[in-house]
């Protein structure tokens, strides 16, 4: 719809534009048709196809508001997109009390639909008036062989086509006294109807209706309708001879008996007179005899047909190339225990040469078989782009492959292989959303433990199934589970769980296709979602019963009370950590509310080192009661709806002014991650150089045809983004590797890089050839920096460039 929008109200700007621009330079009945292209695009709600020429790749992409809240996956905080600042504390997820509000799409929706309704009664009961004062006192006028019937009429202002099944032309008793007058008058009612004009006015009004609030489109309503007469006096004075064009002209002087209605654009009706400012117009086209001007004409064709071009497309979807694509699809590319999973890439042109192969190795008693995979995923290789595909898993590989193969230039064909046993240990997040009739009752998200692998036995009993029936109607149900599976890459495919005629069934998506269950599953479903609608009935008014905080203090306890919350939900990890950002605090009485953005990451340590198991980022509202003795009791723990709602549930629940900091998660998670990390460091104590080195490794290690650091970096944004969340780390790490000297090669550059954006505003730094020369003239100026003030002026103002600083003073290296 808002493509519709920008595009026809685009198409009509420029009509008037070409209509002031061109005027009397072009055909009047030219004028009057190009007006029926703005009618065609503003009763298609859609473009005809993506083209480079629309008018809508000049509009900048817009992110969404997401519809559910951004819960951790077990590959990382940073996969799930969200937020960040500083400031640490731990936590989990034992409740959730909801804000119920309508969202503001739905609210400019309901005054449109209100909008229309009033315009439609308003046009309806315009015209009905029209019809009923016509029919009321009319009488039959005498006009031989003309093609319609003719009456007389005095409650008209203007002589007048009415009518769409049997339009008939209405005159005024004034027109009707002089014949050659209702030559003229009869001539030109004519015309209206040769062009459809009855027809138009009908149009017209369905677009009024449906664009009451467009003041563009009003004009153009205006215009148009004026247009119509100038072409039908063109058509007249073609057909009646110009000797009698003067004539015709005090026709339409005569006519001025009475202003026009200022409801004249509401009837479906056309008018031979148009207002003293109109009649003005069409005397001057008539006096004047203007000619057409062929460059004229061949411009505004020109013009229109590139402005059709504009309007009438939408944007051109970006279209990727064969390598591109391969790359995208290797990235998204995973595995689990259970399950293969990729996605087949969006923009590229022909997903029907996709040729993808999976296969693997068992090995089992000394005897070792290949297993081709691929044909169990999509045997007609129909890929859609955009759509995961996923291969449950029943056996242990040894080796596990992806390639993939697309058509090159010149006929070569390009491939890529994914070792997909060397992939991160991704595991999918699951969510379960309790329904009714398609409204949220209760949710859960993520689920952990022995939920996530509910959610995965439900799936996979799901997907084995061979008979499937037409999906329903997921809004009629009154008993129904959505299990949202979000993988790695930020996609999510959605499992619908219901009863069907009493027996358990799973549906994948709202329009898919349903198969039978296993019901013991279902009923632990029904069990689990059960469980969190009581949870979330317990939360408001509990009391945090933890011990070890000082529950004098505020900030502590906000930390506590994320801890506890988050708990619940997950107990993956063998640490939790939490962050938090407070963005505001509201006390009222003995009751403090703190709102604030929340980050809770749990991390699980093998083989001397830790890795992210789950977590979510949020905002958050906490509020407490301080008691007597000054201690801070925990009343309610608040987090967003889930779906559609998650941004009205906040904008519902958090000051006016903090509203778009509660929704610009990006903004704070950098920041606490870091911190997150640096207590799992702290909890483990894990040697960061071992596993910063192992990091740095890995991203030097492909793609090596390619020379420039970025694509290494490309190639691995996992590696390069844990490098970034160790924050601290990191930096005493790539200080040492720089201060040892030699850092010339392309392992100084991936250092350097992420040792620039974590200095950020602290990264003065110029571009002046090697890392190692880079590093060297910035040390200087630290140096020379701290001479001119002190150390304690560096910690305070440069807290990052300090550490190297410290490093220096210590020969720490």
């Amino acid at each position: 719809m808002i493509e519709c929008i920008i595009t026809s109200s685009v198409l009509i700007a420029v009509m008037i534009a070409l209509r002031f621009l061109f005027r009397g330079k072009i055909s009047c009945r030219l004028q009057y048709a190009l007006w029926g292209l703005v009618l065609l695009r503003l009763l298609m709600p859609f473009p005809l196809l993506g083209s480079q020429l629309s008018v809508m790749n000049a509009i900048p992409d817009s992110m969404p508001i997401s519809g559910q809240h951004i819960s951790g996956t077990s590959g990382g905080i940073g996969d799930t997109a969200d937020n960040s600042d500083n400031s640490v504390l731990a936590g989990n997820a034992t409740g959730v009390h909801y804000a119920e509000t309508m969202s503001a799409n739905e609210i400019l929706r309901l005054i449109w639909i209100v909008g229309a309704i009033v315009a439609g009664l308003w046009i309806l009961g315009t015209n009905f008036v029209f019809y009923r004062r016509l029919h009321k006192a009319r009488r039959a006028y005498d006009a031989a062989d003309f093609k319609l019937p003719v009456y007389v009429s005095g409650h008209i202002a203007s002589p007048c086509l009415f009518g769409i099944i049997h339009p008939g032309v209405y005159l005024t008793p004034k027109a009707a006294e002089d014949e050659n007058n209702a030559s003229y008058v009869l001539a030109h009612e004519l015309c209206h109807y040769r062009h459809g004009d009855h027809i138009w006015s009908i149009l017209r009004g369905v677009c009024l209706v449906a664009y009451w609030w467009n003041p563009l489109v009003w004009a153009a309503a205006i215009l148009s309708r004026a247009d119509s007469e100038l072409a039908c006096d063109e058509s007249v004075i073609k057909q009646i001879g110009e000797e009698k064009r003067l004539a015709y002209g005090h026709t339409l002087v005569d006519m001025i008996t009475v202003k026009k209605a200022p409801s004249g654009i509401l009837y479906a009706a056309t008018t031979m007179i148009s207002g003293k400012r109109g009649i003005k117009e069409r005397l001057n086209m008539i006096i004047k005899k203007p000619k057409t001007f062929i460059p004229a004409m061949v411009t505004v064709l020109l013009a229109v047909a590139v402005c059709v071009g504009g309007t009438f497309t939408g944007a051109k979807a970006a279209s990727l190339s064969a390598e591109e694509a391969l790359t995208q699809l290797a990235a998204s590319a995973y595995h689990t225990k259970d399950e293969v999973s990729f996605r087949i890439p969006q923009g590229y042109e022909k997903p029907e040469k996709w040729n993808i192969h999976i296969a693997g190795r068992l090995e089992s008693d000394g005897f070792s078989q290949s297993v081709h995979l691929l044909e169990d995923v999509n045997d007609s290789k129909t890929w859609k782009p955009g759509e995961r595909y996923s291969l449950p898993l029943n056996d242990h590989y040894t080796e596990l492959t992806l390639t993939a193969y697309l058509p090159g230039e010149n006929g070569k064909t390009l491939e890529k292989t994914v070792n997909l046993l060397n992939t991160p240990s991704f595991s999918v997040s699951y969510s379960l959303t309790q329904l009714k009739n398609g409204k949220v009752q209760s949710s859960l998200s993520p689920l952990s433990g022995d939920k996530a692998k509910l959610a995965e036995d439900l799936i996979f009993d799901y997907m084995v199934k061979s008979a499937a029936w037409p999906g329903v109607d997921i809004k009629t149900l009154n008993e129904c589970y959505l299990l949202r599976a979000t993988y790695p890459d930020g996609t999510a495919t959605d499992y619908y769980a219901y009863l069907h005629d009493g027996k358990s069934v799973m549906q994948q998506g709202t329009d898919g296709y349903y198969s039978r269950i296993d019901d013991g599953l279902y009923e632990k479903l029904a069990d689990l979602a059960q469980g969190i609608t009581a949870a979330a009935g317990s939360v408001e008014g509990s009391t945090n019963t933890t011990v070890n905080i000082d529950r004098s203090d505020l900030n502590a306890c906000v930390s506590d009370a994320i801890i506890t919350a988050n708990t619940d939900q997950y107990h993956s990890g063998d640490f939790s950590a939490e962050a938090h950002t407070v963005l505001k605090t509201v006390e009222s009485g003995n009751t403090t509310t703190v709102y604030a953005m929340a980050l809770y990451m749990e991390f699980g340590y093998a083989n001397g080192g830790f890795s992210e198991t789950g977590g979510s980022h949020m905002p958050v509202a906490v509020t407490f009661e301080k008691n007597a003795a000054g201690k801070y009791d925990l009343k309610e723990y608040w987090m967003p709806k889930d779906g559609t709602y998650y941004a009205p549930s906040i904008k519902e629940k958090f000051p006016s002014d903090i509203y778009k900091n509660a929704l610009d998660t990006q903004k704070y998670i950098l920041a606490q991650t870091q911190a997150c990390y640096a207590q799992a460091v702290k909890y483990s104590e894990v040697n960061t150089d071992a596993v910063l080195s192992k990091l740095v490794d890995t991203i030097c290690s492909s793609p090596a045809e390619a020379s420039n650091p970025g694509a290494y970096i490309e190639e691995h944004p996992i590696e390069y983004r844990a490098l970034l969340y160790y924050g601290d780390y990191t930096l005493r790490y790539a200080y040492a590797e720089f201060l040892k000297g030699g850092q010339t090669d392309l392992r100084g550059q991936i250092l350097l890089s992420a040792m620039r954006e974590l200095l950020g505003e602290e990264n003065i730094g110029k571009d002046i050839g090697p890392a190692q020369k880079w590093f060297d003239k910035w040390k200087d100026n630290a140096l020379s920096l701290r001479d001119a003030n002190s150390m304690e002026f560096m910690e305070k103002n440069y807290p990052k460039t300090a550490i190297l600083l410290q490093m220096l003073d210590k020969n720490i290296y």
